[in-house]
């Protein structure tokens, strides 16, 4: 090949490149819808149980603009109710382990052929008294594992410690 053509090449092969790889860069704001939920609303609902961290109180925290989890609410109440807000979760056992790191709330779960499930939520087993962990996504009870039921963007996931409804 003549030295000439050579360079003439170059130029080309580096147009045909930049044509091919064309709209493959990904920015910030592209990419896929599968990453997880932001902006989740979590609630911890002990119905007159007691928990080991916050016995008998409503507690609520957010996230600063610093990026800091900050309690802004905590009363004396009837039971024990808990909020978190501001949370980035892919499913609703996702949720619970974003609020231990966030705030220090212990839970515990086990997994089965059919998923996850929780065993207890801040010292409060499942159990007691015939009452047991269930979810709520959106006010809709949970009808699959912990770890299969999806959050969006928005949700609120509500973890109630309730007797069993049918006996």
């Amino acid at each position: 090949m003549a030295r000439g053509s050579w360079t003439l090449s170059l130029p080309i092969l580096l147009m045909v490149m930049m044509v091919l790889t064309a709209g493959c860069i990904i920015t910030p704001d592209e990419g896929d819808d599968d990453g997880p939920a932001r902006d989740v609303t979590l609630i911890i609902d002990f119905e007159g149980f007691d928990p080991d961290t916050f016995s008998g109180q409503r507690v609520e925290w957010n996230l600063d603009v610093g990026g800091e989890w900050v309690k802004v609410r905590e009363d004396r109440t009837e039971g024990a109710y808990y909020v978190i807000n501001n949370l980035t979760a892919s499913n609703a056992l996702d949720i619970l382990m974003a609020a231990d790191l966030a705030t220090g709330i212990p839970n515990e779960h086990h997994v089965e052929s059919m998923g996850a499930f929780i065993d207890s939520i801040d010292g409060v087993v499942n159990g007691r008294d015939s009452h047991y962990w269930s979810y709520y996504i959106n006010d809709e009870y949970g009808l699959t594992s912990a770890d299969s039921a999806a959050l969006s963007d928005g949700d609120v996931v509500r973890w109630l410690y309730m007797g069993n409804p049918f006996g």
